[in-house]
């Protein structure tokens, strides 16, 4: 499967690598997936329509954000924008919002699924039954 991972634009700077998304890359890769991880806190200029056609342009089966309470909006919009370019595509969210909210996200519309507390093992088993 082709699979983006995502962490999305803060509302305020970051000088953070999302180091927990090179895990869950890790994981992916080692079980025969194409993982492509995605820096978008670099990109706070461009709109969500923008950011959501470039993960487009990957033609990912699933798109996995990391989320916090500070990427909450910014996350939503690009939810949004991704299921009106790729709407097959399924949409994970995970990180610590979603692990102190996940009823809440599992909720919102355009999210497939949410993931709370470590993810590796989580995604991984997500992938395989979605395979």
């Amino acid at each position: 499967m082709k699979i983006a991972l995502v962490s999305p634009a803060w509302a305020q700077k970051n000088d953070y690598q999302p180091l927990g998304l090179g895990y869950l890359a890790s994981v992916l890769e080692k079980a025969g997936h194409q993982t492509r991880i995605y820096d978008f806190t670099l990109r706070k200029n461009k709109d969500h329509t923008c950011l959501a056609q470039e993960l487009a342009r990957h033609q990912p089966d699933i798109v996995g954000l990391t989320v916090t309470t500070n990427t909450y909006s910014s996350s939503l919009g690009l939810v949004t924008a991704l299921k009106k370019i790729i709407p097959r595509v399924q949409v994970v969210v995970g990180g610590p919002h979603p692990s102190l909210y996940p009823e809440e996200m599992a909720k919102i519309e355009g999210i497939d699924f949410a993931v709370f507390g470590e993810g590796e093992n989580a995604l991984l088993e997500l992938t395989q039954a979605l395979a």
